[in-house]
């Protein structure tokens, strides 16, 4: 350009620059005006975050009317709150302004999408808690009647639910500071939701058809004893049950040594299982079909044996505990079972099935008569819920799904497609169907034809230390306290059983720990798709015993943390877990001590850098 061409276009660079320096001076200014708007709107912002926090921290108001309607109100709040942000910043003349500008209209879209998002969302959680609130209003389980039209309009509010949740799922890009921090934990947010509800969803379908909706279903149910522990309690008793189209019928309950097979039934038994359980036939002792922590295989073993002895196929199996009866007796109240002097409650169910009927009992003779009392107790309680009107459904779901978090309820369909939704949504057996190069699971299983379980009360110690090539050595203790009475007389109680167990109360345990699939653990066998050792030890009464287990996890710490997960055994009394976490040259961010009740599968997890 030559000198008298840049002097001809002096002035149009001279109005260009003008109309820059004005656009950015109106654009101060509306910034500045708009801090007050910006503040007003994260403070509703903020309002609606801690009322839809407050209903999602807070999941038993969903089984009362109060709570319920509680919810409605607070979530009603929320879409409000919300939705004002939204139209304040929408609305705002000085925020519009700033669209114009390439950088700070990014931020100001950014924050407007926020809003109007969280107002999507609150909308969305409204408007499932009323039809959570429909169906709690209905009439419930009627007559042996499940409303499975309710379920099923449930269901596709929270497909829907779902697909809006992911949609709310934005890209960052663009966003600064604040704006993208805030943008990052709302998609975080939605994610989870959306998992959820995707969860909950097939949890929904899965149910519809077990209940028959696409035909009659009959079910095995098996009655675990936890005073005489598996994995799970021992399998002494069973009932039936078959739905149809969400109507229900149940059968009488009786002892498994009825229907114990002349022969062990024809199902594989996987190499690990063989090697570890095999030895305890496993496939014709009804007493040790649940010796190994895969449910998803017992149940085909009992579903088969039940079949070889009665000559009749069943759909599936139920399998239930007392403190899964407990739960359940917390929704239909106390009954009356034939052969139990006493009402049966939540309350006292597991001190009078699990102790008071077994103290006066000092010959196994004595004690074969009630040996079906815990299917009993659950075929009264299928019958309450039968005879009842307007059993509230959403407690009964509730005690189900409390129930099959602890392991206290597991299901087992022999619908593949079902099974599966079972298994990845945890109402099945399959403790390594989630993270198996992570999980870990302990079961102290009673070897003695005792009922000792009663009294005895593991602890579990984990001790994680992260050494400088990253490699997580595992070190877990499991301490075994008998509470069992010091200087009883025998009984069948508390044994001795002459085989293993030579004093009265002397507790005798099998101890398996399954360590993570991806674990070196020496002289391990892969079983329930973990890695698995044992150790026996004998514990007298008023005493305690330990064993401890190594294992170690190459290439721990991934993305800056580490993690466990830790699968509880459906005991009596829930399990005391204590992790504690070190390593050299590495900084732990938390707490490096943590004790927790193994009521629930638990994920334990750190956060560590190098140093």
């Amino acid at each position: 350009m030559t000198f008298s061409s840049q002097i001809r276009y002096t002035p149009l660079i001279k109005l260009v620059a003008g109309i820059i320096g004005i656009f950015l001076v109106i654009g101060l200014i509306a910034g500045l005006l708009s801090i007050s708007t910006l503040k007003s709107a994260k403070d509703d912002l903020t309002q609606a975050k801690d009322l839809l926090s407050q209903v999602s921290n807070d999941p038993s108001s969903l089984l009362s009317k109060s709570g319920l309607t509680q919810d409605d109100s607070l979530l009603s709040k929320a879409v409000a709150l919300s939705g004002q942000a939204a139209s304040a910043i929408s609305d705002s003349s000085t925020l519009n302004i700033l669209k114009y500008y390439p950088v700070v209209g990014t931020q100001r879209g950014g924050i407007l999408d926020l809003a109007r998002d969280a107002r999507t969302a609150s909308i969305q959680a409204h408007q499932l808690v009323t039809q959570i609130t429909s169906l709690s209003n209905s009439s419930g389980i009627t007559n042996g009647h499940i409303p499975l039209a309710r379920l099923a309009q449930l269901t596709l509010a929270t497909q829907k639910a779902r697909g809006i949740f992911q949609q709310l799922v934005r890209s960052p890009d663009g966003l600064i500071g604040p704006i993208y921090s805030a943008r990052q934990e709302f998609n975080r947010a939605a994610n989870k939701v959306s998992s959820r509800l995707s969860t909950g969803a097939q949890d929904l379908v899965a149910s519809q058809e077990f209940l028959g909706s696409q035909g009659s279903r009959n079910y095995l149910i098996v009655g675990e004893n936890n005073a005489e522990m598996r994995d799970q309690g021992m399998a002494l008793s069973y009932s039936t049950v078959s739905f149809s189209n969400g109507t229900f019928t149940t059968g009488a309950s009786q002892d498994t040594g009825n229907i114990e097979p002349a022969r062990p039934v024809s199902i594989a038994i996987p190499k690990g299982t063989q090697e570890i359980f095999g030895g305890l036939n496993p496939t014709g002792l009804w007493q040790s079909t649940n010796a190994t922590a895969d449910f998803s295989w017992s149940a085909q073993v009992m579903a088969k044996m039940y079949q070889e002895a009665s000559n009749s196929p069943v759909d599936g199996v139920i399998a239930l505990d007392v403190p899964a009866l407990s739960n359940l007796l917390a929704v239909t109240g106390p009954v009356s079972v034939p052969g139990i002097g006493q009402p049966i409650s939540s309350s006292n169910v597991s001190e009078v099935l699990l102790n008071q009927l077994y103290q006066n009992a000092p010959t196994s003779v004595q004690q074969e008569a009630r040996r079906d009392d815990i299917a009993n107790v659950a075929s009264t309680v299928m019958s309450q819920l039968r005879n009842t009107s307007g059993s509230n459904m959403v407690k009964f779901a509730n005690a189900l799904a409390k129930s099959a978090a602890g392991g206290h309820l597991m299901l087992w369909s022999s619908d593949p497609q079902i099974e599966s939704i079972f298994n990845q949504t945890g109402l099945g057996g399959d403790i390594s169907r989630v993270d198996p190069q992570r999980t870990v699971h302990v079961a102290v299983e009673n070897a003695t034809a005792t009922k000792l379980d009663y009294f005895v009360h593991p602890i579990i110690d984990v001790n994680v230390q992260i050494t400088g090539s990253n490699t997580a050595k595992i070190g877990t203790s499991v301490v075994i306290n008998n509470q069992a009475p010091v200087g009883a007389k025998p009984s069948y109680q508390l044994g001795p059983d002459d085989i293993n167990s030579f004093t009265p109360g002397q507790y005798v345990a099998r101890v398996y720990f399954w360590g993570p699939s991806s674990g070196q653990q020496p002289a391990s066998v892969s079983e329930s798709g973990l890695e698995l050792n044992q150790i026996p030890v004998s514990v007298q009464a008023g005493q305690s015993g330990l064993v401890a287990f190594e294992t170690s996890i190459a290439n721990a710490v991934q993305n800056g943390s580490f993690y466990l997960r830790f699968v509880p055994q459906p005991r009596l009394f829930p399990v005391t877990l204590n992790v504690k976490i070190a390593g050299k040259g590495w900084k732990i961010s938390g707490p490096s001590k943590q004790s927790l009740t193994l009521d629930k599968t638990i994920f334990v997890t750190w956060k560590l850098t190098r140093k």
